[in-house]
């Protein structure tokens, strides 16, 4: 599935079926992807600001340069994944497993972290 550069902003994508999508460049800001399955996508650059990802399946994604700013990710699973330079302000990481994760030059400010799996970025 191709995605790039879509405005998907606000929309319900709640559970939906993303394995290995291109969402690269694509805003999903506000969107819902509650129990959303996204393992092996491309999501560069995409904007996820305010969206809610509530037990959503990131495994083996790409997410460099992403933005998470006040994105809740409560629960995720966004390990063995790449967040190079991504934006996760004051975003809710709370449960989420990071396992194997890599958040080189993340910018983690604000960000809630209780009961994390793996090493806090």
């Amino acid at each position: 599935m191709d995605f790039a550069g879509a405005d998907l902003t606000g929309a319900d994508l709640s559970g939906a079926s993303l394995v290995d999508a291109n969402l690269s460049s694509a805003s999903l800001e506000r969107a819902n992807l509650n129990r959303a399955v996204l393992t092996g996508a491309n999501l560069s650059s995409a904007n996820f600001d305010k969206a809610s990802l509530i037990g959503a399946n990131l495994v083996e994604t790409f997410c460099d340069d992403c933005s998470f700013r006040k994105a809740n990710l409560e629960g995720a699973d966004l390990s063995k994944s790449t967040y190079r330079y991504a934006r996760f302000h004051f975003a809710n990481l709370d449960d989420a497993n990071v396992s194997e994760s890599e958040f080189f030059g993340a910018d983690m400010t604000g960000t809630i972290y209780f009961g994390v799996l793996g090493d806090k970025p």
